[in-house]
């Protein structure tokens, strides 16, 4: 995340701290739902899961102490978002209660080169050089990652 937003060229912004936290804290929810997975049916992580998302959205659209309903053109979409972010939590909860995050969270990279795809391509974002160092770095680190640990015997 430093080497793509190159954080100690320009001043930090609220983004690349935000963008930090939120790295870390994915890192941290694929090991905690790892654990989790031992003890708690999937159904159980998803409904908590969707009851933290729905009342902490509430929170965050509430702050300014008035929440705009969505236009009935939009609510199609919301609907569409919402449920892929459900099967999403679903799949990702079902990959990590059957293998380790170690082989799980390489594959999830592949969402890197598909969003700067997106970010190019509907955005008019460019491609910097950078962030394809920043992809390079991930995959050779997940590469070593996934190859070390065949090596190893636990």
């Amino acid at each position: 995340m430093i080497i793509v937003t190159r954080p100690f060229e320009a001043a930090i912004t609220t983004g690349t701290i935000a963008a930090a936290c939120a790295a870390v804290g994915f890192a941290l929810s694929a090991i905690f739902t790892r654990q989790l997975t031992r003890t708690q049916t999937i159904t159980c992580i998803l409904f908590w899961l969707t009851v933290m998302q729905a009342v902490f959205g509430l929170i965050g659209a509430g702050c300014g102490g008035d929440i705009a309903w969505p236009s009935a053109g939009a609510l199609p979409w919301i609907i569409l978002i919402g449920f892929a972010g459900l099967i999403t939590h679903f799949w990702l909860t079902t990959a990590l209660s059957i293998a380790p995050a170690s082989i799980v969270m390489p594959i999830d990279f592949i969402r890197l080169p598909v969003i700067a795809a997106v970010a190019a391509g509907l955005y008019a974002e460019s491609l910097d050089p950078w962030v394809f160092v920043g992809a390079t770095i991930i995959f050779g680190a997940n590469y070593l990652n996934l190859t070390y640990g065949k090596r190893v015997k636990v």
